[in-house]
């Protein structure tokens, strides 16, 4: 999905085309801000709360997305900058998830993220024990 002004693009759950062969190429979200021209690709994950670390670790060293941020800085002539996204599935959140949280634009609450990944998991739970 691709939503588009003078100011911004902002495409969700969309693979990015690249000129090259790149293995990763589809975050969650991806924020093409081009009057600041920056460009902010946003992962998102819910892993169980005890390896929430392991998961924050990977993301936090652009392990994923590496090369299709080198290669969207390259195509698109905008700094490109990873965002991790972690909450555990029981609404668990790490230490320096609000620095990254600051760093999307709008106003985005954490205890309204852990909410919604509360209710995502309880439909999860009902699904498969019903």
């Amino acid at each position: 999905m691709v939503t588009e002004n003078e100011e911004a693009t902002l495409l969700w759950d969309m693979q990015i085309p690249t000129h090259t062969e790149i293995t990763v190429k589809k975050p969650n979200i991806v924020i093409k801000d081009h009057k600041n021209k920056n460009c902010k690709l946003i992962d998102m994950a819910v892993p169980s709360d005890r390896i929430t670390s392991l998961k924050t670790k990977k993301l936090s060293n652009n392990f994923y997305y590496k090369d299709l941020q080198i290669e969207t800085t390259r195509m698109w002539r905008l700094k490109t900058e990873i965002i991790p996204v972690v909450t555990g599935v029981l609404g668990l959140i790490k230490k320096g998830l609000e620095k990254n949280m600051e760093k999307i634009p709008g106003a985005i609450n954490i205890n309204e993220l852990q909410n919604i990944t509360l209710l995502g998991t309880a439909h999860i739970l009902r699904k498969v024990l019903s």
